[in-house]
């Protein structure tokens, strides 16, 4: 009984704590267009820069080529540098791809709009 009342506090707080420490929430929607004759099994991601490890936070595996969606949100300390990723194959040929996304497609939740970054991959 004493043990789960000790716990309690922790619990409320840390959610508090965490946003005090880390303040920034940042969003980001990409709409890839992919091109691909044949064969297509790619598997796309929006990948966040950082030091040590760099974070996926969202991806999506295609075999049909066309416009894709992704959405993403990081809460970080710092600067938030996102990039889309594209490993897989097109026409039995291996690619891996990084394009990054300009900062002018983040946004946090004061910004209305929601922009899309949409590149185009020609994988033939």
């Amino acid at each position: 009984m004493l043990l789960r009342l000790c716990l309690v506090p922790i619990v409320f707080c840390s959610g508090s704590v965490v946003d005090l420490v880390m303040p920034f929430r940042y969003y980001v929607t990409v709409g890839p267009i992919i091109k691909c004759d044949a064969n297509l099994s790619t598997t796309i991601s929006i990948q966040d820069s950082d030091t040590l490890f760099n974070d996926i936070l969202a991806f999506k595996h295609v075999s049909k080529p066309g416009f894709v969606t992704l959405q993403a949100f990081e809460k970080e300390f710092g600067r938030f540098e996102p990039y889309i990723e594209l490993v897989g194959e097109c026409k039995g040929r291996k690619h891996r791809i990084r394009q990054a996304v300009p900062q002018g497609y983040v946004y946090d939740r004061t910004r209305v709009e929601n922009l899309i970054f949409k590149p185009t991959f020609d994988l033939n």
